[in-house]
């Protein structure tokens, strides 16, 4: 293991909490994406950063915030 490495975090199932199939197939894939990048968040990062690189028509951009009150109003007294 690196230096930058790191345990993976991944949670265990509690005990008062039946565990379905939406729940496995999200631990199965967080284990497949740890074995993928040996349990190196900064690489999994970088390889996050080439796909936005790589589809920057699909990335949505910090949305604006668009004040739903007339801009000639005046604030309540």
């Amino acid at each position: 293991m690196t230096p930058h490495q790191s345990q993976p975090h991944v949670p265990e199932p509690r005990n008062d909490a039946p565990e379905g199939p939406i729940v496995r197939e999200v631990r199965a894939r967080a284990e497949a994406i740890c074995k993928r990048y040996n349990d190196d968040l900064r690489t999994y990062a970088s390889h996050l950063l080439e796909l936005q690189e790589s589809h920057r028509h699909r990335v949505v951009d910090q949305p604006r915030i668009v004040s739903s009150a007339p801009s000639n109003s005046k604030p309540a007294a």
